[in-house]
């Protein structure tokens, strides 16, 4: 086993198995060795996938364009861009390129925030945003803004997506959920099937209980569930429907014509 695999498996032995979020959780954000931890991976040309934001400055100038648009509507003497999720700096320098080029007035009065509990990424962007420096600060959690209350945008690329998911399958005997997790057999994770209830991460068993405001809700009517197929497996990210709120409550009530974005390209 290499080292990301070694600790991975440490993380498991304990209950036999872990939640697919927390496998997902490890191999892409363990400090050091995790996939987004490593610049190789980063989008582009010596990545492995292209995004709007590798390909040039064109999808960071669109957006910086929309963001003056809202700032000079809602009249700020002083407003915050917040990133997050900001990965190797690049999204960053385009939107800040563009306000000191094209908007030089709004460029003086900006404060640009990322969002960004990585040590590792945190220097990559520091290094991308040298020239910016007075004007970025960075933060590790939306328990510690530099400030209480956003005055500006908050948004993020292709960040919810990548939030640790649970895999959920359905027993359409038992017309009941339980939950994919990733075990060690014969040298190898595999797949195990657990019991909510014996998960650490939700206390409902049953159907029933998987409803809005549970740990692990599946969106999916009775109707339905009386003919899904055995086996049946969806997905369901409770970080991530918990990140809205935790954003709305960080928008100062003075930027009610700005809107907090998530934006997938």
């Amino acid at each position: 086993m290499d080292r990301l695999s070694e600790i991975i498996h440490g993380d498991m032995e304990p209950r036999g198995a872990i939640s697919f979020a927390r496998f997902m959780e490890l191999s892409l954000y363990c400090p050091q060795l995790g996939y987004y931890e490593r610049l190789s991976n980063t989008p582009g040309r010596g990545g492995d996938f292209y995004t709007s934001v590798s390909v040039g400055s064109l999808f960071g100038d669109l957006l910086a364009f929309q963001f003056a648009h809202w700032i000079e509507a809602a009249r700020l003497d002083l407003f915050q861009l917040v990133e997050a999720g900001a990965q190797d700096g690049r999204l960053a320098r385009d939107v800040l390129t563009w306000f000191r080029w094209r908007r030089p007035r709004l460029f003086a009065k900006l404060e640009y925030w990322i969002l960004e509990p990585s040590v590792r990424r945190r220097q990559w962007q520091e290094e991308a945003l040298a020239r910016f420096a007075p004007q970025v600060r960075w933060f590790s959690s939306w328990e510690c803004p530099p400030q209480p209350g956003v005055q500006g945008v908050i948004f993020s690329n292709e960040l919810l997506d990548a939030f640790p998911v649970h895999r959920l399958g359905w027993d359409a005997r038992a017309k009941n959920w339980f939950e994919w997790a990733v075990g060690w057999e014969a040298g190898r994770f595999a797949w195990k099937k657990l019991a909510l209830n014996s998960t650490s991460l939700s206390p409902q068993p049953t159907a029933e209980s998987l409803t809005p405001g549970s740990a692990l809700w599946v969106p999916i009517p009775g109707e339905l569930q009386a003919v899904l197929p055995d086996g049946f497996t969806t997905e369901v990210a409770p970080a991530a429907a918990a990140w809205w709120p935790t954003i709305f409550f960080c928008l100062s009530a003075r930027t009610a014509l700005c809107a907090p974005i998530t934006v997938i390209s």
